[in-house]
């Protein structure tokens, strides 16, 4: 069986406006019948995302649908770190206590392994292939 993942990208927690300044693509919300209660928006004539208001409507999201896994990317947990310390590691330990996993991505330095790592995700994804060196030894290997 495949777990369900929900991702959370750092454009995602942003207003329309914000993206479009971010981005520079134009941002047009739409209207999905099953909205889940989130800002739908296309962006420029590739992207289609959910708005969330907030880490916690994302986690509700995820909870709604039944998700195993939450996946946050390093434009949400890098930022969330510098304005408040402590919040990445308490949005995984919210994660956790809702029977979530976590996982995080991109590593692309042994500094962004270490960071990710101490914020006690379950699992790293990475770019380059330095992650099979940082990786802790598998028991009974």
């Amino acid at each position: 069986e495949i777990a369900r993942e929900l991702d959370l990208d750092g454009l995602q927690l942003l207003t329309p406006a914000q993206v479009a300044s971010v981005t520079g693509l134009p941002v047009t919300i739409t209207n999905k019948k099953i909205s889940l209660g989130l800002t739908w928006a296309e962006i420029g004539s590739v992207f289609r995302l959910p708005g969330y208001a907030s880490p916690e409507q994302f986690l509700i999201a995820g909870i709604v649908t039944g998700v195993r896994v939450v996946g946050t990317e390093m434009d949400f947990l890098r930022p969330a770190e510098q304005q408040r310390p402590g919040s990445g590691a308490a949005f995984v330990g919210a994660a956790h206590s809702l029977g979530m996993r976590a996982f995080a991505d991109p590593a692309n330095s042994e500094a962004d392994w270490n960071f990710f790592a101490s914020l006690g995700v379950d699992a790293i994804y990475s770019t380059i292939p330095m992650g099979a060196t940082l990786q802790p030894t598998i028991p009974g290997t």
